[in-house]
């Protein structure tokens, strides 16, 4: 790999390649969106080039010999889709590489209302939940990808055994969406607790998203590397 290294960074330089960058998509090992391009910069001008075969063949035994590295920085848990950028330095004779995995974000919150903020018929909803406001009624849920339940209630601090969920997410329903929206349990969603307290209702729990944040890998490999 020695040589093949000196011989890779002197076909980039005859490209006219100072700095390089490649970017590339993987699902764990296998590349799955690569154009076999390099981006690099000529007189302040953006450029993409197609890669001769026998650069992209050291690209990908670099991939090959250096997946268990990958592998150690990824996280794949969300994801087994991730970005890998490769910066190339002709002139020092360094290729680097970083990556970025899809990673889980959590954003709290928390909402007071009041009964006459709700439509009529799930304030009648509340009524018979609550017993007439004679009981405090927590509700725990999450929604998620259109999706979602009613997970605990509790009445006075007691659990209570319910059989249909359908009354208590009618109620979380239209308190989150008031909130957030109609299309809040869309994608990664939310979960969170209802307290049913009187005439008020005291709401708090989390937002998820999912973004790709980079990892703590950053590996850089020479030709001495190989002697």
């Amino acid at each position: 790999m020695n040589k093949r290294l000196i011989l890779f960074f002197e076909l980039l330089k005859q490209m006219g390649v100072r700095l390089g960058e490649i970017n590339m998509t993987l699902d764990v090992n296998n590349i799955e969106d690569w154009n076999e391009s390099i981006l690099y910069t000529v007189k302040n001008q953006r450029q993409s080039r197609k890669l001769p075969n026998f650069l992209v063949k050291v690209i990908k035994d670099l991939l090959e010999e250096y997946e268990y590295k990958f592998n150690r920085y990824n996280n794949y848990d969300i994801d087994e889709y991730w970005y890998l950028t490769i910066l190339i330095n002709t002139e020092l004779k360094e290729i680097n590489f970083q990556s970025s995995c899809k990673q889980e974000k959590e954003n709290d919150f928390e909402r007071e209302y009041i009964l006459n903020d709700l439509k009529e018929d799930t304030r009648n909803i509340i009524n018979v939940l609550t017993n007439n406001n004679e009981n405090i009624v927590d509700i725990e849920f999450y929604g998620s990808w259109d999706d979602g339940s009613i997970t605990k209630v509790y009445v006075n601090n007691n659990k209570y055994e319910f059989d249909d969920d359908k009354n208590y997410w009618t109620v979380v329903n239209e308190l989150m969406i008031l909130r957030e929206g109609k299309y809040w349990n869309e994608g990664v969603g939310s979960k969170g607790e209802v307290r049913l307290w009187g005439d008020d209702i005291l709401m708090s729990g989390f937002d998820y998203t999912e973004e790709y944040e980079p990892t703590n890998l950053n590996l850089t490999i020479k030709p001495e590397d190989y002697k």
